[in-house]
């Protein structure tokens, strides 16, 4: 139990002892007194520390009931107080938790293989090109490739994934992918202080400490605020007496509303945090809860930048799995995109393989000169693929066939795009492609508005002129060049891209474009449940000060129900409300 709990715990208990005596003996005072003292003084501290906090009014209230001899209705406004805390303490313990579990991922020492065996380092060590060891149940620390034949991982913290992952040879594998099967090496592509684990972590627990704004208003406010409710009490207490203006000082502490927010905040980010999605701070929770039209980048956002046959023209006699076949053959000698989806498709083995940049590559498969590229470099005329990217395959200087290949949606996007539309979210898609390629992706996403052609200065552009017409808006994109455009925009998050975020972006999503709508669902959440909390603290806070001033409730109700009593209620009320809206 750290101080801060048992300070509060320690309050609680003292106070709850003081007020049944009090009930039961009508003294007891003095005890009210050293509290009051208590938190006069920690007040001041707290003012030198250039915190003004909500000990003022309640140390004013304890010394206040003391000197009327209220002392029941002073211990109970005390213990209520200190309960509250308690709430509010379990409440953040449980985000920071929640983070807590993430840093347990990051071992104090791992395994490096070297040409001299293995030895345990610490991961801060680790830098590029070092092969580390990961064992059954550990996690991966650095950002790297899979040196042997296959692994199984747990990839549900950096991809959302929640099915177990296999990786084959020379594979992706990111920091925070859980290894379940036999023991693996990892090659190294980053130091482990630019490892996403690491940088997702430390983001998160930067995000707690960053207030919301509605945090930041009550903070500012409570100064003025605090001396006008103390001046409105020694006014009442001239015309209608020092005990009957108490409900005044009882039910106008507006720590409800801190507390609401400051916990709502927390467990909201930390939430996100689990899930790969880091927020900078309550602020951003508030600015997506109100996003009106999402800005989609094409490549690498909504595409992986990879191709894939959507279909096969053969001409002259040959059949869709010849073209393949020879067209894929062809492919293994070169790198282009286009050659490194056709390859997979084949199992013949070039001869030999010549590439010509910029027109395509030139192979002899079998005995058979085999052309794969654009429609002049392999003798066709006519026909192609429409909005699809065409491959021209030509076999001897015969044209043998058209492939006609598409890029790879995202996994996810898809739902992502359905998801924001039930949300009433509108989509966009903006890129630099060219206005075939763009078309063809917002087709086949259902997307109707689509720009192409774009440079980042017409992106920020397109983001204003979206503002303007339908409201705030979120950019979603991967690289530098979408820098403008994420600071342009109400929310910016970057894909995959932690060093963007801690730059120009508001958040980050490492499983993906799709994990946006896990963020709008959780600050859609984040603002009900506060305006909830508001609410039902602001309606108790009301009807208790009324009915206490009237005299139609005794002073312990309006203790009750005014201050901590609606603090309580309200924050409970804030946690149902996440929790019923995250359950539809």
């Amino acid at each position: 139990m750290s101080h801060g709990m048992r300070e509060w715990y320690a309050l609680l208990a003292v106070s709850l002892v003081g007020a049944v005596l009090s009930l039961v003996t009508g003294a007891v005072g003095p005890g009210l007194l050293v509290i009051a003292a208590y938190l006069l003084v920690r007040f001041a501290v707290g003012l030198v520390r250039g915190e003004f906090g909500v000990d003022l009014l309640m140390g004013s209230a304890a010394l206040v009931t003391w000197y009327l001899g209220a002392f029941f209705e002073g211990y109970l406004i005390i213990a209520l107080y200190a309960l509250s805390e308690v709430i509010e303490s379990l409440a953040e313990r449980r985000a920071l938790r929640t983070l807590s579990s993430l840093k347990e991922l990051i071992p104090d020492s791992v395994t490096l293989i070297t040409d001299r065996g293995v030895r345990p380092v610490p991961p801060d060590e680790l830098g590029p090109g070092d092969v580390v060891l990961v064992r059954r149940g550990e996690a991966v620390v650095v950002d790297g490739v899979l040196l042997d034949d296959a692994g199984v991982f747990d990839t549900s913290i950096m991809t959302g994934e929640q099915e177990p992952v296999r990786v084959d040879r020379g594979g992706t594998v990111l920091s925070g992918y859980i290894n379940l099967g036999d023991p693996v090496r990892v090659k190294a592509l980053a130091s482990f202080s630019d490892s996403a684990l690491r940088l997702l972590v430390a983001e998160a627990v930067r995000a707690l400490e960053r207030k919301s704004r509605v945090q930041r208003f009550l903070e500012r406010i409570a100064p003025p605020y605090t001396a006008a409710l103390l001046g409105a009490y020694v006014a009442a207490s001239i015309i209608i007496g020092p005990y009957n203006a108490l409900p005044i000082i009882l039910a106008g502490c507006p720590s409800a509303f801190i507390i609401a927010s400051a916990t709502l905040t927390a467990i909201s980010i930390a939430s996100l945090a689990k899930k790969g999605v880091v927020v900078r701070g309550g602020e951003v929770l508030e600015r997506a809860s109100g996003t009106k039209v999402v800005v989609l980048d094409k490549t690498g956002t909504v595409t992986t930048g990879k191709l894939s046959v959507a279909s096969v023209i053969p001409v002259n006699g040959y059949s869709q799995e010849d073209v393949l076949r020879l067209a894929g053959a062809a492919g293994k000698g070169s790198i282009h995109p286009v050659s490194a989806a056709l390859a997979p498709h084949s199992d013949l083995v070039p001869e030999a393989v010549k590439e010509f940049v910029g027109s395509g590559v030139e192979a002899r498969v079998g005995g058979r000169l085999v052309r794969v590229g654009k429609k002049e470099f392999a003798g066709f005329d006519g026909a192609g693929c429409g909005e699809l990217i065409a491959a021209y395959v030509s076999v001897d200087g015969e044209p043998a066939g058209i492939i006609c290949l598409k890029e790879e949606v995202g996994e996810g996007v898809r739902n992502l795009v359905r998801e924001l539309g039930r949300l009433g979210v509108g989509v966009v898609l903006a890129s630099g492609d060219r206005e075939e390629k763009v078309a063809a992706i917002a087709k086949e996403l259902g997307i109707s508005e689509y720009h192409y052609g774009m440079r980042p200065q017409d992106k920020a552009a397109l983001v204003k002129e979206i503002r303007r017409r339908q409201g705030p808006v979120a950019v979603v994109g991967d690289g530098v060049n979408d820098a403008i455009a994420l600071a342009e925009a109400d929310l910016g998050a970057a894909v995959g891209k932690l060093n963007l975020t801690a730059s120009v972006a508001d958040a980050v999503l490492l499983p993906g474009a799709h994990a946006l709508t896990e963020l709008i669902r959780t600050a859609k959440r984040y603002r009900r449940a506060i305006v909830a909390a508001f609410i039902t603290a602001a309606t108790i806070k009301a009807a208790s000060l009324l009915l206490g001033l009237s005299g139609n409730i005794p002073m312990a109700a309006v203790v009750a129900l005014g201050d901590d009593g609606s603090t309580i209620v309200s924050l409970l009320t804030a946690l149902v409300t996440m929790k019923a809206i995250k359950t539809r």
